[in-house]
């Protein structure tokens, strides 16, 4: 397989009065110019006004994410997946968020990249795989079924220690396998790589990409998509999750082609863990 390589170069001289951390970010902001120009080449920094800006804003993204991992600052929310033509145990997916200076929370998609740029993004991963484990465990000693789910970083699913560490986590939380350990695929239906993944990747569950749910009911393409998955799911003995469920529409030809579960603001809105996991409810009015 030929390799590429895509190149930022920093300059600096004696009379720069330049931290270690922000000669980084200008390089790291050049290496994304030379992707940007078409990769396999480099690119020089150049201190313009607008670049002192844009180096100011991502030396700020590269502390502030620092500090809320070693401070243990994110929080989590959680949403519902509620069964269509399942019934067991209340799942939710866990979703990550980040707090700022007034407290207002910052979703992940205006962090993650930056975090995975500055290489936190495994260790923000293993946080929330401690943290969902812990409130399994917490749930089980409860007398409560539960089942979480996380999203993890493709970084993180390559690490061959990952199955390790989980098992490790799990086992010092006392928390087992039934209390919701399970694998996810996501997405399917979203090209021809996911049928590349379910050839050679094992399981559970097999979320079909909102794409092709928000417009189920008005489009023939995304009904014979999501049958065509569910299908696969079947056959595979995997069940499924339609993401992106709008209406009450949705959800009965969901159910009609088969879907075992839906998610989505219709069906449940992401909300603090209190005010969603069943063993937590009560906690806030009984605090």
């Amino acid at each position: 397989m030929p390799i590429s390589s895509s190149i930022g170069i920093a300059l600096f001289g004696g009379d720069d009065e330049l931290t270690a951390d922000e000669l980084v970010v200008e390089a790291d902001i050049a290496m994304y110019d030379a992707k940007e120009a078409g990769k396999d080449r480099y690119a020089v920094y150049e201190r313009t006004d607008g670049r002192r800006e844009l180096r100011s804003i991502r030396g700020n993204w590269n502390e502030r994410l620092r500090t809320a991992v070693e401070d243990d600052r994110f929080v989590l929310h959680a949403q519902p997946i509620m069964p269509i033509c399942s019934n067991g145990t209340p799942t939710f997916e866990l979703l990550l968020r980040l707090p700022d200076d007034h407290g207002d929370l910052i979703p992940p998609g205006t962090f993650l990249y930056n975090a995975e740029r500055f290489g936190l993004i495994e260790q923000i991963d293993r946080w929330v795989l401690r943290q969902a484990v812990g409130h399994l465990s917490a749930s089980h000693a409860a007398g409560t079924d539960l089942m979480l789910t996380v999203n993890v970083s493709g970084k993180t699913m390559g690490d061959p220690g990952l199955g390790v560490r989980r098992r490790a986590t799990r086992r010092a939380r006392r928390a087992t396998p039934a209390s919701g350990d399970r694998d996810h695929g996501d997405r399917g239906g979203a090209g021809f790589a996911s049928f590349y993944y379910l050839k050679h990747l094992k399981f559970d569950y097999l979320k079909i990409d909102g794409e092709f749910i928000r417009n189920l009911c008005a489009t023939p393409t995304d009904q014979l998509v999501v049958q065509a998955v569910v299908s696969i799911a079947q056959g595979l003995n995997t069940r499924t999750v339609a993401e992106f469920v709008g209406d009450d529409a949705t959800v009965d030809l969901l159910r009609t082609l088969g879907v075992d579960y839906g998610q989505g603001y219709h069906l449940g809105r992401p909300a603090a863990l209190d005010q969603t996991l069943p063993y937590l409810l009560g906690t806030r009015s009984s605090a």
